[in-house]
């Protein structure tokens, strides 16, 4: 049986390979388009990636001579920051500002009596107030830690409270307010009231004040006869002149609880009035005049006495004593310093906790006993600032205080411990109390200059390493590339001189080494006058050794960092300067090595710039491959299409002339 054979379905000529051999052949010309287009493609995304390197290293210069610089960012560096740190902004004003934290203010803290595991709290209403601020709780009833957990979640930023099991059996629950300050008392009303009773929060109170009327109290005697003494009284002012002593006695004696205050005006004010004249230094006794003699013709005169007088003694000058320690309490018979008073023209108030000097104070006593000074004193009165109307904290954890310091040694007081109005520019935070000053200093940012800088060298040396990579086909320069890795390692390689030649990124290259080596004008004159000068270099020597490393010649900048920290030590303004300067007083910079490497990298970055036009013009070579492989594909298709149609043709021909053929030997054999 013959073999079939159907054009265009098989061949016995091997039709298909010849046709897939003809239309490889002809798709030689495709794979150079796309060929093309790849590295069009691959040219424009090391373009774009060159763009974006530039882009960061003008963000980078720009951010040192900005108005956003951080050479006028301040820094605040507290000496003890376990008793306070602070923040400053940029419009701080340089210097040194010494504070003392006298005391912290405290929120209210109360913590309940001891408590059965078992207890249940009533269903009702619980309002709190803290302050001007209300908490208002319904609660429907349940275990002590149901009703902590309800109240944290009614207000979370104004109470807080938590349970805490303190013993075998028994539990305590604290609550305590959340804003700080003496205008911020934890106050109880309906039915939180009688729960804060029950609980142990607080207990009734009884009047604990007590005040001294100087209209009424009568003054005793201290240590002198008040007869004669320099005392007067005016209103509601005890004054107490230079000597006097004396006693002044409260209605009944005052027991003494935890945090109490006695609380005065004071006034001690120099009166020039007590201060006597130069006394004069007597004569003295003198000698008798002798008197002439006359006898005759002969006369005698007047010769002075040859009796030695004693010198008068100097007159004594008035003794002026000086002395701050003038107001003591009295404890039946003991008597307690308190707190010097300070000399002042006018009022101050004190406060003085009274639990830290005595237990018991029947009495005021004072003494003046200061030369040239008056001593005035007003409004005594003794004072709970715990009280909460007729209730007072049973078992206080801390009680609601405000914050006290001492600015170059004025008074301040504040609600809060966190404190912005006092220096212009600085946030203090106040940690806790001290008797040491702290040392506050404002200062520039270093650190955050450093920062800067080091953004800057990085993004100047990557745009170095591109520029060295694309433009040298030199193998080394990746192998000394020591932070590669394998993936990045491999990408370069790819890249290695893939823009040989290109004299826009050489001409980059040059103008961006030009710029870090030349000279610019600065307050410090030839002490800072180039980057070298700061410890930012090319430092292509080795140090002690003389050689050359040849990595260091390819234009990459370091820091060191010991000479950039002296540098900014002792010229920090001149290296602001040498960033960026403005040399004719418009108030825009137009000088510095920011500056100049802004202006060059501008015209490469912006719309429509150097490497836009660059980009833009691979965009249209890519359209225009891509457009000429599309047109190609379709000329591919027909091409292979029709060397099947004509090879078919071809093969239908051959099998008819084979047929024909083989007709005409069947009829020749019939016929023999």
């Amino acid at each position: 049986m013959s073999d079939i054979s159907i054009p265009g379905v098989s061949s016995r000529f091997n039709t298909e390979s010849m046709v897939k051999e003809l239309v490889e052949a002809e798709s030689t010309r495709l794979d150079r388009m796309e060929s093309e287009l790849q590295t069009y493609q691959t040219e424009k995304k090391v373009w774009q990636e060159v763009n974006l390197g530039l882009n960061n290293l003008r963000e980078s210069a720009r951010s040192l001579f900005s108005f956003e610089n951080p050479f006028n960012e301040r820094n605040a560096v507290s000496s003890n920051e376990s008793v306070l740190t602070a923040q400053a902004t940029r419009e701080a004003v340089e210097g040194t500002t010494d504070v003392k934290v006298i005391q912290v203010a405290r929120s209210d803290r109360f913590i309940s009596d001891d408590l059965s595991r078992e207890l249940e709290v009533d269903q009702g209403i619980y309002n709190f107030t803290v302050g001007d601020d209300s908490v208002r709780l319904r609660f429907r009833g349940g275990s002590l830690r149901e009703f902590s957990d309800a109240l944290n979640r009614r207000d979370p930023e104004l109470l807080r409270s938590s349970v805490v099991n303190n013993r075998p059996g028994s539990q305590v629950i604290l609550i305590e307010a959340l804003k700080e300050g003496s205008e911020n008392p934890l106050g109880f009303e309906d039915d939180a009231r009688e729960l804060a009773l029950e609980l142990g929060w607080v207990e009734r109170a009884r009047d604990t004040s007590a005040s001294i009327d100087m209209s009424e109290t009568r003054v005793e005697q201290w240590t002198k006869d008040l007869d004669n003494l320099p005392l007067s009284r005016n209103g509601e002012v005890l004054q107490i002149g230079p000597g006097a002593d004396l006693s002044l006695p409260f209605p009944e004696a005052v027991n003494v609880k935890s945090g109490m205050i006695l609380q005065y005006e004071v006034k001690l004010a120099t009166n020039e009035s007590y201060r006597q004249s130069e006394p004069t230094a007597p004569s003295g006794p003198g000698s008798p005049e002798t008197g002439s003699v006359s006898l005759r013709d002969a006369s005698l005169p007047d010769l002075p006495s040859s009796i030695d007088l004693p010198e008068p003694p100097d007159p004594k000058p008035q003794e002026i004593v000086e002395d701050n320690q003038l107001i003591f309490a009295r404890n039946r018979n003991q008597t307690i310093p308190l707190p010097e008073v300070r000399e002042s023209a006018e009022f101050i108030t004190v406060e003085v906790p009274l639990s830290d000097y005595t237990s018991r104070l029947d009495a005021l006593n004072i003494s003046n006993p200061n030369t040239l000074k008056d001593l005035s004193i007003r409004n005594i009165q003794v004072i709970d600032p715990s009280a909460r109307g007729d209730l007072r904290p049973k078992n206080s954890v801390a009680n609601a205080r405000d914050a006290i310091l001492e600015v170059d040694g004025i008074t301040i007081e504040r609600q809060s411990n966190t404190i912005d109005d006092v220096i212009p520019g600085v946030t203090m935070e106040l940690r806790r109390d001290s008797p040491e000053e702290v040392e506050l200093r404002v200062e520039p940012d270093r650190e955050l200059v450093k920062e800067g800088l080091i953004e800057w060298v990085a993004s100047y040396n990557q745009i170095i390493r591109d520029v060295n990579i694309l433009t040298r086909n030199t193998p080394e320069i990746i192998d000394e590339i020591e932070y590669f890795t394998e993936e990045e390692r491999e990408k370069y390689t790819e890249r290695l001189g893939m823009f040989q030649g290109d004299s826009t990124l050489n001409t980059l290259k040059s103008r961006l080494q030009s710029i870090t080596m030349s000279s610019y004008d600065t307050r410090a004159g030839r002490d800072l006058a180039l980057l070298a000068q700061m410890g930012i270099s090319t430092n292509a020597s080795r140090g002690g050794g003389g050689g050359v490393n040849a990595s260091r010649l390819r234009g990459y900048l370091e820091i060191n960092e010991d000479v950039l920290d002296q540098a900014l030590a002792s010229h920090f303004q001149a290296a602001k300067e040498l960033f960026g300067r403005d040399s004719d007083g418009d108030l825009l910079t137009d000088q510095g090595v920011a500056y100049e490497m802004d202006t060059l990298v501008r015209p490469f970055v912006e719309i429509g710039g150097i490497i836009a036009n660059r980009t833009s013009r691979y965009d249209t070579l890519i359209s225009s491959t891509n457009d000429e492989i599309r047109d190609y594909e379709e000329y591919l298709e027909d091409y292979e299409a029709e060397m099947r149609r004509q090879f078919g043709t071809m093969e239908s021909a051959i099998n008819s002339l084979e047929s024909q053929r083989q007709g005409l030997e069947n009829l020749n054999n019939r016929s023999e």
